[in-house]
């Protein structure tokens, strides 16, 4: 006799979690070297010895492959539920045999990739905080010899993290940052977690809702990297996207059920 399902999706999101783990845990280690490579890149040059933390981020291009982390882990996070469409895999046999609700796999599937895209989050913070210690030193050794003074390396991390936008997007300083970003990382994740429950045409539909939905969370983004807080004018700028992600949020779940329910995936 199986046990009550109303909390096995659970289960499914942590075997979807331990399915692509590696591919995360190789994309993120490929990161962490690309952005040290470019960071310590800059810090070496004259030309940015004076520069702030924040702003080495993005001239370094540090910031950029975080972007393409975030959407590469969108990605990764799909590769279970992929392999189970062929109906070919271990994969699709293990999914197939969860007993669930059709629409605890559409959630399970959204809070595996939601971990996913949390771990990324995480780790980019803790990437940052780690390799500000040697890229001040590295700055410190380059300009020594042009300024009579230095700032202490902890008031300079502690002046970036209470300013820039890039510590803003790993780790929200206010309610509106934090309610703002889990509402888009849902949605994101919901949009993503779609594409691989449908086959043919629908898939392709799914991917380019999924892509768009991730343009959205970037042009808000765009607007947080160039707004004061969270006032009247940020949300009159972000308005547009952020219906727009909730839109295609919404749209997507009955396509995404209606898949599950006619098991297309097991064809």
């Amino acid at each position: 006799m199986v046990k009550s399902s109303r909390f096995r999706f659970f289960s499914l999101a942590a075997w979807n979690w331990r399915l692509y783990r590696r591919g995360a845990a190789v994309l993120l280690g490929a990161a962490t070297l690309l952005e040290a490579g470019l960071l310590f890149g800059c810090a070496g040059n004259l030309n940015f010895a004076a520069t702030s933390y924040d702003a080495l981020l993005s001239t370094s291009g540090a910031g950029v492959v975080f972007a393409i982390v975030l959407g590469a882990t969108l990605v990764v996070a799909q590769a279970p539920l992929l392999a189970a469409s062929s109906g070919k895999t271990r994969a699709a046999y293990t999914i197939l045999t969860f007993r669930l609700p059709r629409w605890q796999i559409l959630a399970g599937q959204t809070l595996a990739t939601a971990f996913g895209m949390l771990l990324a989050l995480a780790w980019q913070a803790v990437v940052w905080f780690g390799l500000f210690w040697p890229v001040a030193a590295v700055q410190d050794a380059v300009a020594g010899r042009y300024f009579g003074f230095t700032v202490p390396a902890a008031g300079r991390l502690w002046w970036a993290f209470a300013t820039s936008p890039w510590f803003a997007l790993v780790l929200p300083r206010t309610p509106e940052g934090c309610g703002l970003w889990a509402g888009c990382l849902a949605a994101v994740s919901l949009l993503a977690a779609t594409v691989g429950v449908h086959r043919g045409w629908r898939r392709l539909l799914a991917f380019c809702m999924a892509a768009v939905g991730s343009g959205c969370c970037v042009l808000v983004a765009g607007v947080q990297f160039g707004s004061e807080g969270f006032g009247p004018l940020f949300w009159v700028r972000a308005g547009a996207p952020l219906t727009v992600l909730a839109v295609l949020a919404v749209l997507a779940v009955p396509g995404a059920l209606l898949a599950l329910h006619r098991a297309e995936m097991a064809k």
